[in-house]
């Protein structure tokens, strides 16, 4: 997960239809627990999105991962990989049962 501006973002490798990543796209639900934080969010694919919201979470995923080496980053970077992208909205009504950690 990266932030852009106030919002969330998150990736994975590629597109799938199992898994959290085919869960969350059936449900357009989820959960998300980091330090000090358990919240229900609801879930927009934007992966197709403008070349600028695409640059913009690239260089947010750059940041927080090149101490990780070029090669994770730059899978996260890959056109496969930006076409996965969901942007993560708070929904203080939603009751997931799916999880993103």
């Amino acid at each position: 997960m990266v932030c852009v501006g106030q919002q969330v973002y998150v990736r994975t490798w590629y597109r799938r239809d199992n898994g959290w990543f085919g869960r969350v796209l059936d449900s357009r639900r989820a959960r998300i627990r980091v330090p000090g934080l358990e919240v229900d969010v609801a879930v927009e694919d934007v992966g197709g999105d403008k070349a600028e919201l695409r640059a913009a979470v690239d260089a947010a995923y750059r940041a927080k991962y090149e101490r990780h080496g070029g090669t994770t980053v730059d899978r996260m970077e890959t056109d496969e990989a930006a076409a996965t992208t969901l942007q993560l909205i708070p929904d203080q009504g939603a009751d997931s049962g799916d999880h993103l950690s």
